[in-house]
């Protein structure tokens, strides 16, 4: 039996992991509904912004896709006593704060709207509270020594 206690209720970790979920969800619909494509360095994918969601390339103001299930299930896992879990919640995290900062459409806010303001604010904010509880959890979690235990040989007597 394993002596990992799950705690129960939300840890802070998984309420930042459902905040950057909720704020992706948003930042996602606001940016198909103001038409703000992804561009990173401006390099640009061709791709209309719905079809860059789908396919997880991500806009100018949400991360791709695969970024906010991953947070949800590294959240999950770090309840469970996963160290590197909590690492990689915060490592995402930071990785959209640099993809903020990436966006051309970053530095252009005077295009924006007012709820496209709202949730780029959001999405940073999220990101930045997903770096501190990652990084916060990834501190305190007991580091876990693993021993490989030998099996016993047998000599052959010839």
């Amino acid at each position: 039996m394993s002596d990992v206690v799950v705690p129960r209720g939300l840890t802070p970790l998984s309420v930042a992991a459902l905040a950057y979920a909720g704020a992706a969800t948003v930042a996602s619909v606001v940016s198909v509904r103001d038409d703000v494509p992804g561009r990173p360095f401006g390099i640009g994918g061709g791709m209309d912004v719905p079809a860059a969601l789908a396919v997880g390339w991500g806009s100018g103001i949400a991360p791709p896709w695969p970024m906010p299930a991953a947070v949800l299930v590294a959240a999950s896992r770090a309840r469970w006593g996963h160290r590197r879990a909590a690492a990689v919640a915060a490592t995402i995290g930071a990785c959209s704060i640099v993809g903020h900062a990436i966006e051309p459409v970053t530095w252009r806010r005077r295009e924006w709207t007012p709820l496209g303001v709202a949730a780029a604010t959001a999405m940073l904010a999220a990101s930045v509270a997903l770096v501190v509880t990652g990084a916060a959890t990834y501190r305190t979690m007991p580091r876990v020594e693993r021993v490989m235990v030998a099996e016993p040989t047998t000599r052959d007597p010839s």
